[in-house]
């Protein structure tokens, strides 16, 4: 599994790790994406620097979703999409959307 660059937190331990990127609207960052007990989080591609991050214990509602990029009309990209308690919510572009979905769940329920 791979590790982060940025390190993790006191009493944070990693469950998942993987390519995936935050998306914007106009396209994503690129770069790895990290699940720990307490958070998710992604390293740019270039620099290793966070880009998001979001605990766990803000999280209200995940869903495997579809997108498109702004050139494109019809959403053919899946997605796993994070709402937030504070009615935000971020889209994370990931290979295994299923799988992310259900570590993301399950690390929530503790």
């Amino acid at each position: 599994m791979k590790q982060p660059k940025t390190g993790l937190l006191d009493g944070e331990t990693l469950i998942r790790s993987g390519g995936g990127y935050p998306v914007t609207f106009f396209t994503g960052f690129g770069g790895s994406l990290f699940l720990t007990n307490k958070r998710i989080f992604h390293e740019s591609l270039i620099g290793g620097k966070m880009t998001t991050s979001i605990d766990l214990s803000n999280m209200a509602e995940i869903k495997k979703v579809r997108y498109s990029h702004i050139l494109c009309m019809i959403p053919f990209m899946k997605a796993v999409k994070v709402f937030i308690k504070d009615g935000t919510s971020t889209m994370f572009h990931v290979s295994d959307k299923d799988g992310w979905m259900v570590a993301i769940q399950q690390a929530i329920k503790g």
